[in-house]
Formats: structure tokens, C-alpha cells, sequence
């Protein structure tokens, strides 16, 4: 049997959105940033908090990495948002919505990425 996997793989929706984030034309990575309220990253442990750039909006990862737990972030904290409502899709699960703030439920090591646009 002669398989040509590239070929065979359907890519699914989160993996699109995903790939599509990773080879954003403005090619910026995602960095620590730090909620008001939350403490700062410690150097050789898991942050839970990320943000950079994109052409279109801005990536927000979060991080269950001290266990299951529930994270919010308030976009005026996120660098390059600041103050006002944004539309939101989780890209995994493919939640959308909008507003001033994301909530999400993670089990332990289970990530939450988010791609945040201008509401209109």
C-alpha cells in the first residue's frame, strides 16, 4: 500500500487556525505578558500568560501550568489591545464571542489560544 500522508491528511478547522496564526504575514512571536493582579514569569517555569501580534489582531495563549485552573484576561492588559470590546475565537474549540475580557477553564497542561480582532 502506498500512502502519501501529506497528501491523505484532511487538516481540520482548529488546525488550520492554528497554522494560519503561526505563518501570519507580520511573522512576530508571542511573548509573556503580565495581568495586572498576576504575578510576573519566573525564569525556567511555564508562564501561563501570552500575547503578540498579528496582521489582523492579536494571538492570547493561556496556560494551565500549575495544574487545572481557571484563567481570565482582560484585554486592556494584553499589549496591543488596550481599553474597549474585541471579537474573540478560541481557535480549538472554535468559541467565539465578544467583549472586554476572555474566561477559559483549562485541565492541567491544556492550552487556550485566542484570536482577538476590533469588534465592529
Amino acid at each position: 500500500m502506498n500512502c502519501n500522508c501529506w497528501r491523505d491528511v484532511k487538516l481540520t478547522h482548529e488546525t488550520q487556525s492554528i497554522l494560519a496564526i503561526n505563518q501570519d504575514v507580520l511573522g512576530k512571536a508571542a511573548t509573556t505578558f503580565t495581568p495586572k493582579g498576576q504575578p510576573g514569569p519566573v525564569s525556567g517555569k511555564l508562564y501561563k500568560y501570552y500575547a503578540g501580534p498579528l496582521s489582523d489582531g492579536v494571538v492570547v495563549g493561556l496556560v494551565a501550568a500549575d495544574g487545572a485552573e481557571t484563567l481570565t484576561v482582560n484585554f486592556s492588559d494584553v499589549p496591543g489591545l488596550g481599553a474597549g470590546s474585541f471579537a474573540w475565537t478560541e481557535l480549538y474549540s472554535g468559541r467565539n464571542g465578544t467583549g472586554t475580557s476572555v474566561l477559559q477553564s483549562l485541565d492541567t497542561h491544556d492550552m487556550a489560544v485566542f484570536k482577538v480582532t476590533v469588534h465592529r
